[in-house]
């Protein structure tokens, strides 16, 4: 697996070292956004092209598999890659799946927290009220299906909340 936070991490050395003098600490701090979109198109000597190339290359499927991937091996993903899966609304449907799947209940909880950071776990709503009233679920699901499915950002609103609770007979406080 290709490791693009070290890669990006270099780059971003070299920038602070071919840059110094020239921005307060500060004013580096606050460019880091651009530094990022530099490396994103820079070509990789490794790669032989831009990371945006390289993964631009690669099928919904790849990407994917590469996302998946990065949390077996231990690793969260990259944000070049998050950007990625972001990007690609086939990537998205793969991975809302996988909270269905026989898959790690760690894998999952990542991929709830990705989902809710991208602004599209509202989404997975009734998946999130399935682990919350499965008895068989994990309590690691259920802490992470309770916050999510309060959470007026992820639902778009308290009463779409409050209809959801509803919907599933859920009244009064939940105790888990």
């Amino acid at each position: 697996m290709i490791d693009f936070d070290t890669k990006f991490h270099d780059f971003y050395e070299k920038w602070i070292k071919d840059n110094q003098g020239k921005y307060t600490y500060d004013e580096m701090e606050s460019k880091v956004g651009e530094v990022y979109d530099l490396w994103k198109n820079a070509q990789d000597s490794e790669l032989g092209c831009s990371i945006s190339q390289y993964l631009a290359g690669l099928t919904d499927d790849e990407v994917t598999k590469m996302f998946v991937s990065s949390f077996e091996e231990g690793l969260e993903p990259s944000s070049a890659l998050i950007d990625e899966v972001e990007n690609r609304e086939a990537c998205i449907e793969d991975i809302k799946k996988l909270l269905r799947a026989e898959i790690d209940d760690d894998i999952k909880m990542h991929i709830s927290n990705i989902l809710l950071e991208i602004g599209r776990a509202g989404e997975c709503k009734d998946i999130f009220a399935e682990w919350l009233l499965d008895t068989d679920c994990s309590e690691e699901l259920r802490d992470v299906a309770l916050p999510l499915l309060r959470g007026a950002d992820a639902l778009g609103g308290v009463e779409q909340g409050e209809l959801l609770f509803t919907h599933y007979g859920i009244s009064g406080p939940l105790v888990l």
